[in-house]
């Protein structure tokens, strides 16, 4: 099922903004979100179902142990109480500051404002080609879904603002019930059949290598920059770095 975007040639914010303002319409707070990945060839799965984390023999040889990435979750809740005072009564949301902190979950980071995604495509890997994704989710779970465990299909996931980075970010999830799994599209149901794009509920816009630094340049003028996205010293630092990396080319 061919889902590239192939209307337009990505070479600038505005060529990025006049796709998204054409073709991504939403309806109330239905509607596309997005995830920008800097390197076109990797893969749109969850890091809990990516070759350093899973590995095929080890399920083999232990069948008996359903949802593995689980009871690695299990396991850092077990040592984040030692460093976070208050952490989230419901599960999802501590998926959700597990996924915060780099633990390998079976959840993937979308974002609400395509401008994020477009940074994220094309902030780094400036020798491939970057794309944004652009998904109609079917489904949608909220942080009281604390059987979230029996979910079977790939669902949404709004969780609350519970951390600086997910709101200047818009962020928020999918969940994948079988993180092994690659995203792929699928035929937009009856809710979303108006604002689909040639009936799919998942597009990928590629932006050209030799478009990336200019875009980035363009970013950073509108103010989504390290800084911005990273609301922390870390951010700060990410961003000076960046720029002298950027000046010195």
């Amino acid at each position: 099922m061919n889902y590239v975007f192939e209307n337009t040639i990505v070479t600038s914010v505005i060529d990025y903004l006049t796709i998204i303002k054409k073709y991504f319409k939403s309806i109330k707070k239905m509607g596309w979100c997005y995830r920008g990945q800097s390197n076109i060839q990797w893969k749109l799965k969850p890091k809990a179902g990516r070759d350093e984390y899973y590995k095929q023999s080890w399920a083999e040889k232990f069948p008996d142990i359903p949802h593995y990435d689980l009871n690695r979750f299990n396991d850092w809740k077990h040592h984040a109480v030692g460093y976070i005072k208050n952490l989230p009564e419901h599960e999802l949301e501590q998926l959700a500051l597990a996924q915060h902190y780099g633990l390998a979950t079976r959840l993937l980071d979308w974002t609400n404002n395509p401008l994020v995604s477009l940074y994220f495509a094309v902030h780094e890997n400036f020798d491939k080609d970057g794309v944004v994704y652009c998904y109609l989710g079917h489904y949608a779970i909220t942080r009281d879904n604390n059987n979230f465990q029996e979910i079977d299909k790939v669902c949404t996931y709004i969780p609350r603002k519970i951390f600086q980075r997910l709101i200047n970010q818009q962020g928020l999830f999918t969940y994948h019930p079988n993180p092994t799994e690659c995203l792929e599209p699928e035929r937009a149901n009856e809710i979303h059949k108006n604002i689909s794009y040639n009936g799919l509920n998942l597009v990928k816009i590629i932006i050209p290598k030799e478009f990336k630094e200019n875009i980035l340049n363009e970013l950073y003028e509108l103010g989504i920059d390290e800084s911005f996205l990273f609301p922390d010293l870390d951010g700060v630092s990410k961003m000076i770095n960046m720029q002298t990396m950027m000046t010195n080319k």
